[in-house]
């Protein structure tokens, strides 16, 4: 009967399933910085000092001047680039206002000499900005990543859940499972009847010198329903329940399996009487 079932499409409500961000595009996005940072250094005007940009300016071999913040590009009245183009100079202003006051004075004994000043330009701060930062930021991403990874391995935080237990903690008084949720298996119920009886009232058992189990094992192929009964008696006897899976135990480092099982007993202990159901021990 259930082989004929359709089987549920986890995007059968029309969501599209989440995707992760792909570390392709910040490579790209890295690549595409390089390249117009390259570009935009190959095409700035070759530097010359303070001191030949005055020379030129007294030998009358200049013909315009741009300015802009404190870089001025210059451009030659005759001498020419492989191009044709007029062949061009950059050259590093001083920073100092009486430099630039000095400089101007001067400027202006050329009435012929073109000078143009220009708003500041913010594209090569942009492309270095983000030269700096995309490695920067691939950085961060793969570290966080691998973070995420590690934690995920290990089953919890890399601090603050090392040594935690994942165990999923089921209380009763939200939506209590007994043994009427459980169908069939009536001789598997008469023999935990006796475990919930013993949760219920352990004074009564211990007075007639009985000894409470430890424990009880569960055996049986995988959808009988034995996650379902241990839910049961916790139901029926009305404790916590604490599910948890046995290859959370089984770690790669020494000393993390024993101490969640410390904590998880730790954690049953708080809430005692309780119920602590360890799911898949090969």
């Amino acid at each position: 009967m259930d082989e004929n079932k359709p089987k549920s499409d986890p995007n059968a409500n029309g969501e599209q399933p989440q995707r992760g961000f792909n570390p392709r595009v910040l490579f790209f996005l890295l690549m595409m910085a390089v390249v117009l940072l390259m570009f935009a250094n190959a095409a700035a005007p070759p530097p010359k000092t303070y001191n030949r940009f005055k020379d030129a300016l007294k030998e009358g071999r200049i013909e315009s001047i741009e300015i802009q913040q404190q870089v001025a590009i210059c451009t030659y009245k005759k001498e020419l680039q492989p191009n044709g183009e007029p062949a061009k100079f950059s050259v590093q202003l001083p920073p100092s206002p009486e430099s630039v006051d000095k400089l101007d004075k001067e400027l202006a004994e050329y009435p012929d000499l073109q000078v143009t000043y220009l708003p500041p330009d913010t594209t090569m701060s942009t492309l270095m900005l983000i030269a700096i930062l995309l490695p920067i930021g691939m950085l961060l991403f793969f570290w966080i990543s691998y973070r995420r990874s590690r934690d995920q391995f290990m089953g919890g935080g890399f601090l603050s859940g090392f040594g935690k237990t994942g165990a999923k903690r089921y209380d009763q008084e939200e939506a209590p499972i007994t043994f009427k949720d459980v169908a069939g298996q009536k001789a598997a119920k008469q023999d935990l009847q006796e475990i919930v009886e013993f949760l219920k009232e352990p004074t009564k058992f211990q007075k007639l010198g009985g000894r409470i189990p430890k424990g009880v094992l569960l055996n049986g192929p995988p959808g009988t329903g034995k996650t379902l009964l241990a839910r049961a008696v916790a139901g029926e006897a009305g404790v916590p329940f604490y599910s948890v899976n046995g290859s959370e135990f089984i770690q790669m480092f020494v000393g993390v399996g024993a101490s969640r099982v410390r904590d998880l007993f730790q954690k049953a202990k708080e809430t005692a009487p309780a119920i602590i159901f360890i799911d898949e021990i090969d």
